[in-house]
């Protein structure tokens, strides 16, 4: 027993590879890269790995069953084939039929975000135009990358308990036989953050963390997908979803709870006196300090508590947004600007050109506070261009319109501001169109106008003309061409008499009985 210990103390332990489980994201990097253009290049590509040195000096190890040069190769072929299929199947890449590769967008979207591809195959199965915030939070908690959250020994009964209370205070309802699923584990963290609840232990508390952690980039790719596929409510909401993971708050909430102090009740209280919304309790606060104090009071904070959601107003952003089409119909130009007097969220940042930093008092981690830029199209629910933009001060920016997708009727367009970090603060505006293009296009209309309709005076003069000018008679109107007619004389009904009706170059068909028989 001693030897075999000490062989493990002193002899080297052979370490192998676990590449070939994660085969299927490698090679989608590889591919949206142009590392691999092709099913040979990803053979080739193997071939450079440690798995493949580990393959031929262990081959049992991955049911290799020789490692002579036919067998190697169609054992990598075919780990190559089966990766290259599940990665077509999640719609990550195209396979031609001369074996070339070619990323989608969901490949490119699984790579930029370092996501799995189960993860962007159940986006693109789940996904859909009117997808609801609850089920984009099924849609969030399902991903490949909560698969190993930990689902402890007897916690399927805390999960359980869990969810009874969820429930009770107004989340979601889940599936309490899915109990000891860690997706659902994930699901009832969420909404316990959201509803700001107690955790049954501690090990929950570091399990929140990590799926709060994972939750930005996940949801991040949920809007590009959205955005790509043009639906402007889902987006939206998957916008609101973010914003509720960084201020644990619901959607649904008084925006005004997301103030230090202030609860359901509180929120009602400065409801009553004027401030329904947060943008106009930080209004009051930076503008009419006294006022706000003044109905914080009143709706019950301690002193205390008043100075602390003072200065928590006070830190976060107004924004004045205007948008204009340009003259040439083809963009939008945004101009933002921060109304309020200070950066933002305090500490460092919040420079003339750089973001500040959120004020995010229930996330773990430490952001730099963004915004969402939608053009948007009221009448068909269209998304027509986004950008994410962070500023100090001010900024500007352009929003692509697709003329071509709206080429049949006239959009209503409006552009959305919406922040990635703070509940309540969104704006919606109308596109003012642009005067200079509307004068134009109404002096071209009217240009038009003018020159294809005549006065009754000018085309009565037209006529006596025409009648001055036409000598000739109506047998003669016709021009014989080139080829039958002979030099220097006209094609006319006369001559058309004396010719064979097969070389009349103005014949019809079956005219020869047509004649016969009259």
């Amino acid at each position: 027993k001693k030897a075999f210990y000490k062989k493990f103390l002193y002899e080297p332990f052979p370490v192998e590879s676990s590449l070939a489980d994660q085969l299927p994201d490698h090679f989608n990097a590889e591919v949206v890269a142009g590392t691999i253009r092709s099913k040979q290049d990803a053979v080739d590509y193997l071939t450079w790995t440690y798995f493949f040195r580990r393959l031929v000096k262990n081959p049992s190890y991955y049911d290799l069953e020789s490692v002579e040069h036919d067998a190697l190769n169609a054992f990598l072929s075919r780990l190559v084939e089966n990766a290259l299929a599940q990665l077509e199947d999640a719609q990550c890449l195209t396979i031609g039929e001369d074996d070339s590769l070619e990323p989608a967008t969901m490949g490119r979207i699984a790579s930029f975000y370092y996501l799995q591809h189960p993860s962007v195959a159940l986006f693109a199965s789940s996904l859909g135009p009117d997808t609801s915030l609850e089920q984009l939070l099924g849609i969030l908690c399902g991903v490949a990358e909560y698969d190993e959250l930990p689902v402890r020994h007897n916690e399927d009964k805390v999960n359980a308990e869990l969810a009874r209370q969820v429930e009770d205070a107004g989340g979601f309802k889940v599936d309490a036989r899915l109990a000891d699923d860690p997706h659902t584990k994930a699901n009832l963290l969420f909404q316990a953050h959201f509803l700001r609840m107690q955790l049954p232990m501690s090990d929950y508390v570091t399990d929140a963390k990590g799926v709060l952690d994972q939750a930005v980039r996940i949801l991040q790719a949920i809007i590009d997908v959205c955005a790509e596929s043009g639906w402007l409510a889902t987006c939206l909401h998957a916008m609101n979803l973010m914003q509720m993971v960084m201020q644990g708050r619901f959607i649904t909430d008084p925006s005004c709870m997301s103030v230090p102090g202030v609860d359901e009740q509180k929120a009602a209280s400065l409801s009553g006196s004027g401030y329904e919304a947060l943008p106009q309790l930080v209004d009051a606060c930076v503008n009419k300090e006294a006022a706000a104090r003044k109905a914080l009071t009143n709706a019950g904070l301690k002193p205390r508590q008043v100075d602390e959601a003072v200065n928590h107003c006070q830190r976060m952003p107004l924004i004045d947004i205007d948008a204009k089409l340009s003259k040439n119909g083809t963009e939008v130009e945004v101009n933002l600007r921060r109304a309020s007097k200070s950066a933002g969220g305090g500490g460092k940042g919040g420079g003339r050109g750089s973001a500040p930093r959120a004020i995010l008092p229930r996330y773990p981690k430490v952001e730099e506070e963004g915004w969402w830029l939608i053009l948007g199209d009221r009448n068909n629910r269209e998304l027509l261009s986004l950008k994410r933009v962070g500023f100090g001060q001010s900024a500007r920016a352009k929003l692509a319109v697709d003329r071509s997708a709206n080429a049949v009727f006239d959009p209503d367009l409006y552009v959305y501001l919406i922040s990635d970090c703070y509940v309540g603060l969104d704006q919606e505006v109308e596109v003012a169109r642009g005067v200079g293009a509307g004068v134009a296009e109404d002096a071209e209309e009217e240009d038009d106008e003018r020159g294809f309709w005549l006065s009754p005076e000018q085309v009565a003069a037209r006529l006596v003309a025409r009648a001055a000018e036409d000598t000739d008679s109506d047998e003669d109107f016709w021009e014989m061409p080139d080829a039958a007619a002979p030099a220097g004389e006209r094609y006319s009904a006369v001559m058309a008499t004396k010719m064979p009706v097969e070389e009349d170059p103005f014949f019809w068909e079956n005219e020869r009985e047509y004649l016969d028989a009259k």
